[in-house]
């Protein structure tokens, strides 16, 4: 259920943002929806690297998948950058929240 949450939030939500503020919206929103479940996975290990901890996730390459994610409105033009943007967002504001009520327990 999270992780339909997080899809939806990034993609459905990066171009409800997309159509609102753009005068021609003819875009596709999946990289709002990979950067939310991207950002929202790699939060728990970068809380941990930020603490000094040793992690086990691969934080080198979910940071290739982010940086590629957020430039492929530049490769492609039905990617939009605002939907990227929103799921960036998305994808912080919801992981974060999530990955403390998991250390928490």
């Amino acid at each position: 259920m999270v992780v339909g949450l997080l899809f939806l939030a990034g993609g459905a939500g990066g171009m409800a943002v997309a159509g609102t503020l753009e005068t021609f919206p003819t875009a596709l929103g999946g990289n709002g929806a990979a950067l939310a479940l991207l950002v929202a996975w790699a939060i728990p290990d970068l809380r941990e690297a930020r603490r000094g901890r040793e992690v086990d996730g691969d934080l080198l390459g979910a940071a290739v998948f982010a940086i590629v994610l957020l430039l492929l409105p530049v490769a492609v033009d039905w990617a939009d950058p605002l939907a990227g943007a929103t799921g960036l967002v998305a994808g912080a504001a919801l992981g974060y929240p999530l990955a403390r009520l998991a250390t928490a327990r």
